[in-house]
């Protein structure tokens, strides 16, 4: 990786963070030229930033998160719920019960980004500790992914 000390423009953040919603080349190609991108948040609004891997959490981009953890960006708890790494979220939920409520960008919650890792024990783990809100949204990636064992099982199917 080459380094440079060029400040990061705006324009080159929001790129980045664009290709991180699956665009894994263009993640790897940018990453390559500009390392110092790895952690840059682009702000769609005054309120609302964005990293991307936090752009490849809210889309269950897999390959592009695990790149990104790989080179070292932080495994926050909406990315392990969309990894589907189930110890990671139940330890920081037993460490801080607030992280229930955890969100991603855009306020996307942590179930919903549970819901796209397809893993039914995951999500029945956080909605038995409190997680309500966002479950239209976690429904929805769950019916979009094909993952309707875990509809069915939510609903009361199969008890």
């Amino acid at each position: 990786m080459q380094t440079t000390n060029t400040p990061l423009s705006t324009d080159l953040v929001r790129e980045f963070v664009i290709a991180g919603h699956g665009n894994l080349e263009k993640v790897k190609k940018m990453l390559e030229e500009r390392p110092d991108l790895l952690n840059a948040a682009y702000a769609w609004t005054e309120n609302d930033h964005e990293t991307a891997i936090q752009a490849a959490a809210q889309v269950g981009s897999v390959p592009v998160a695990e790149y990104l953890l790989e080179n070292g960006a932080p495994l926050e708890i909406c990315t392990a719920a969309m990894l589907g790494r189930k110890e990671e979220v139940k330890r920081r939920i037993r460490e801080n019960p607030g992280n229930i409520n955890s969100t991603g960008a855009h306020d996307i919650t942590l179930l919903t980004h549970a819901a796209l890792s397809g893993d039914i024990e995951l999500v029945q783990y956080l909605f038995q500790n409190g997680a309500k809100t966002g479950s239209s949204s976690a429904l929805q990636n769950a019916v979009t992914r094909g993952y309707y064992d875990l509809i069915l099982k939510n609903h009361g199917a199969g008890e």
